[in-house]
C-alpha cells in the first residue's frame, strides 16, 4: 500500500507537493524515503492521462522511473533497458535511540510485473 501511495505521489509531485504517511505514530521512518530519483523530465500535471504508457502510469526522473497501475489486473512493462527494481524492507517506528529500521534492495530487471493497485520504483 505504501508504494502505491508513493507512487501516486510521485507522478504529480511538483514543487510544493508533500506526502505523509504514517500507520501507528507520527515518528516512523520508511527506507523508501531516502530514494534520490532526482529531478523530474517532465513538469508536473494534475492530467496525469498524459503518463499513461503501456497499461501503466509512468513518470520518468534523472536516475529512475515510478510506474503506477491503478487497475485491478497485473500489467507486464518492458522495460527496453536495464533497471534497479527497488523493494523496501521494514520502516515504521523509530526507537527512543532515534535510529531508523528498514532497508531497501534492488534487482535488476528489463521488464516488470506491476501488480494490481500498486507501484513499482526503478533506478538508472
Amino acid at each position: 500500500t505504501r508504494l502505491y501511495y508513493l507512487g501516486n505521489y510521485l507522478l504529480v509531485k511538483g514543487h510544493h507537493a508533500y506526502l505523509d504517511y504514517f500507520a501507528s505514530g507520527p515518528l516512523e521512518w520508511y527506507p523508501e524515503w531516502s530514494l534520490d530519483l532526482g529531478a523530474p523530465t517532465t513538469a508536473a500535471t494534475t492530467d496525469v492521462s498524459k503518463l499513461l504508457s503501456g497499461g501503466v502510469y509512468r513518470r520518468d526522473f534523472a536516475k529512475g522511473s515510478v510506474l503506477v497501475n491503478p487497475s485491478p489486473a497485473p500489467v507486464t512493462v518492458s522495460l527496453g533497458k536495464s533497471y534497479k527494481l527497488v523493494t523496501p524492507n521494514g520502516g515504521g517506528s523509530v526507537d527512543t535511540s532515534g535510529t531508523p529500521n528498514g532497508s531497501l534492495s534492488m534487482t535488476s530487471v528489463t521488464s516488470v510485473m506491476v501488480g494490481p493497485t500498486t507501484a513499482v520504483i526503478l533506478l538508472d
